[in-house]
């Protein structure tokens, strides 16, 4: 164990911050080999995703990413519910100015289908409770959670979503995959330079290309990492052709505004 008068305790050089369901905790656990990279041990620390008066001090928040103050290396944390915040963008170039951003995001309605997936985990394993706490005391969680004898169905939870008018209650099915909103409010603070934006399929298809595309953004030595995917869940039902093909169409002219915001062409509306 290294002396505690060696350690230094350390803001995060870049965060991976979205998007959810989006393979984060691959990439986290991807990146922590590095020998250059140490991202916190709680992958999740939910920080800057609650309100300032519920927060810990941010000495300690710095104390999740404590090493040798002899040591050059470059700290993370991968909370992917930041990149959905209004205000995260502001507030981190606050706190550093050089702060990097790594976006990692997955076709909208497979993600909206994945986390409807794993809430209704958490409804019949009783599980994911620390999570839970976020969003408790919001609408949509007395909608999906309190007091039910089913978790709603999928066409339920969405129509729940939509019935709702303030914005920003979670959690959020739909409104989390419109990425050209949530990057274009990040790169009213950020440096477009400062933020990478990877896609899950080609993480899972080349992961080795995407791996050294995020290495030269993060500055850091080329590294031969061991793959792997982590954190996969098993649908026991699949989502229908009908309600596929009606968020398709919900999510097109998001997906269009997104594919010119960042000169890619997207295949999403395609398929």
């Amino acid at each position: 164990m290294l002396n505690k008068f060696l350690l230094k305790s350390h803001f995060p050089d870049f965060i991976i911050v979205g998007v959810q369901k989006g393979g984060t905790t691959t990439l986290h656990s991807l990146l922590n080999q590095h020998p250059q990279l140490q991202g916190s041990k709680v992958k999740e620390l939910h920080y800057f995703d609650r309100k300032i008066h519920e927060r810990d001090s941010l000495k300690n928040y710095k104390r999740n990413f404590l090493g040798n103050r002899f040591q050059q290396k470059k700290y993370f944390e991968s909370t992917p519910n930041y990149m959905y915040q209004q205000n995260f963008g502001k507030e981190i170039v606050k706190l550093n100015p050089n702060i990097k951003l790594i976006i990692l995001l997955r076709e909208p309605v497979e993600r909206a289908f994945s986390a409807w997936n794993m809430f209704r985990d958490m409804y019949v394993k009783n599980e994911g409770e620390e999570l839970l706490k976020h969003y408790r005391g919001e609408e949509i969680y007395d909608l999906l959670f309190k007091s039910k004898d089913d978790f709603p169905s999928f066409e339920e939870a969405i129509e729940m979503e939509r019935s709702i008018e303030n914005t920003s209650d979670e959690p959020s099915f739909l409104r989390r995959g419109l990425y050209e909103k949530q990057i274009n409010r990040l790169y009213e603070s950020i440096k477009k330079d400062n933020i990478l934006v990877l896609f899950s399929t080609d993480l899972k298809s080349k992961p080795n290309e995407e791996l050294k595309k995020t290495i030269e953004f993060l500055g850091v030595e080329p590294f031969d990492f061991t793959i792997r995917n982590l954190h996969e869940r098993e649908y026991v039902e699949k989502i229908s052709e009908e309600t596929k093909q009606k968020l398709k169409e919900y999510f097109k002219e998001s997906n269009l505004k997104l594919s010119e915001l960042l000169g890619k062409k997207i295949t999403w509306n395609d398929i």
